[in-house]
């Protein structure tokens, strides 16, 4: 029988996933089969056959967060240990889209904090503090950041540095600034950014 081996799903197509090692290489496996469904944050095992890597065998998820629309069920991301949910400052702040991944979160038992961007515009803060308020009696923890102009980056990059944190999501609306903040705590990330 052939050594296998274990890798973290970081990517999919249809045939490949592209997995990170437990020497954190990205290496690339065949799929060992179509009906093998996995999504970024599976464990899989996988071995060498001839020249290719194949991944056969599913790891059981401790969690997995998915999106429903017209019948179908697309999953997300498994196995996290933490979801940073992002919003930011004025009408990008929107508490439907923030309490379903609150939700969501908690059906799945995964930690999860609330990041507001944008501080730093003009009476950003004035009119969405009441909402904060009852975010914050409710026990979610809350980080104020400029992730454009870096402010208040030095908490958040001590949660992310926790010992108990390995695999995380960020999530969140488009606009609110995920990928700026990327290219901040990542400088070598190269997200794309435009304006809102």
């Amino acid at each position: 029988m052939s050594e296998s081996w274990r890798g973290i799903v970081t990517s999919s197509t249809r045939r490949y996933l592209e997995l990170c090692t437990d020497q954190f290489e990205l290496v690339q496996a065949k799929l060992g089969s179509r009906k093998f469904e996995v999504s970024v944050g599976d464990v899989v095992e996988y071995h060498k056959q001839g020249e290719e890597l194949v991944a056969d065998k599913l790891i059981p998820r401790r969690n997995s967060l998915a999106r429903s629309y017209e019948g179908k069920v697309k999953r997300l991301v498994a196995n996290l240990d933490y979801i940073f949910l992002m919003t930011a400052s004025g009408a990008l702040f929107n508490p439907v889209a923030i309490d379903r991944v609150l939700a969501a979160a908690h059906s799945e038992s995964i930690p999860i904090c609330l990041i507001v961007n944008k501080i730093d515009l003009e009476g950003a803060l004035k009119e969405i503090e009441p909402l904060c308020q009852v975010y914050q009696k409710w026990n979610y923890e809350l980080f104020f950041i400029s992730a454009k102009h870096a402010i208040g980056l030095e908490r958040l990059v001590d949660k992310l540095n926790s010992p108990s944190i390995k695999l995380a999501a960020f999530a969140g609306v488009s606009g609110v600034g995920k990928s700026t903040l990327l290219n901040k705590l990542i400088p070598n990330a190269s997200q794309r950014i435009r304006e809102v």
